[in-house]
């Protein structure tokens, strides 16, 4: 009996200390996950923050006639076609510089009000120069090499 009162005696100590160290372990992971939930939400928060302030950029149709040639593109934000050709024109104009490029969502009343004025419909890119003379339409889904060639041969 001896024996098994030290090996309890032996066993309680070292539960103990494994507790004490595994509650230690717990506070650290919390205080490390902790820290980074709060350095995630920053990231988190300060994309959020960029992609709206980018959006915002991408639908201000007031720089059309600042004195940069623009391409607006009609877009309707559920329609495949129009996510297609607002990647192909942003491609292509990553090699152009000097163009400013904006959507007129036609589920706003500015972005509907640009396709009624033109009567054209979504999947369309309008092509204006620096003074926002309208000079170009095409319509439907362009190639990037397409899209490079019209503002090439209508605004530069």
């Amino acid at each position: 009996m001896s024996n098994r009162k030290n090996a309890r005696a032996k066993k309680g100590p070292v539960k103990s200390a494994r507790k004490t160290d595994f509650s230690a372990l717990l506070s650290r992971r919390n205080l490390i996950k902790g820290a980074v939930v709060l350095v995630g939400g920053g990231f988190a928060v300060a994309g959020i923050q960029a992609y709206d302030q980018n959006n915002r950029l991408l639908h201000d149709l007031t720089v059309v006639g600042n004195g940069v040639p623009a391409v607006v593109q009609i877009h309707d934000t559920g329609c495949r076609l129009c996510r297609r050709l607002k990647s192909s024109t942003q491609e292509a104009l990553k090699g152009i510089e000097g163009v400013n490029y904006r959507l007129a969502d036609i589920n706003t009343p500015e972005g509907k009000a640009v396709q009624d004025r033109f009567g054209v419909p979504h999947v369309t890119l309008l092509y204006f120069d620096g003074e926002g003379r309208h000079r170009h339409t095409t319509t439907g889904t362009l190639s990037v090499e397409e899209v490079e060639r019209n503002i090439r041969d209508v605004l530069l």
